[in-house]
């Protein structure tokens, strides 16, 4: 648990860096810190930074459709895991997950369409 100081000192941490920082991982990363703490104005600053800089690396774009699924943003981390070369990474705890995103934006077909899929994978092995 964090306390208040140290909640004071993470958010001049992230005052004085976050302007500099290029790279998404650690944007998502600091991002992830100012939801745990209750910043999430800085968080989604943060995050919207991140997905601009539209990082390629599926464990990257991974990581990042976690913390908008922590902040909320639930369609943006469903977008961010749906580029061809993330999905494919995915194992099967991660495309429950993404079914879930897919299930609470009432996207239902789509949900059951990727389930399919792995059922019909794994039933071909």
């Amino acid at each position: 648990k964090i306390n208040e100081e140290q909640a004071s000192l993470l958010v001049k941490v992230h005052d004085r860096y976050a302007p500099e920082i290029q790279d998404p991982r650690r944007m998502s990363r600091l991002a992830w810190v100012m939801i745990r703490i209750g910043q999430a104005e800085k968080a989604n600053a943060l995050l919207d930074r991140a997905i601009a800089a539209n990082p390629q690396q599926p464990a990257v774009r991974k990581e990042l459709a976690g913390v908008l699924a922590a902040a909320g943003r639930r369609t943006d981390a469903i977008t961010m895991i749906l580029q061809d070369d993330t999905y494919r990474t995915l194992d099967i705890k991660e495309i429950l997950d993404l079914t879930d995103l897919l299930s609470a934006e009432k996207k239902l077909d789509e949900a059951e369409k990727r389930l399919a899929a792995v059922v019909n994978e794994r039933s071909e092995k």
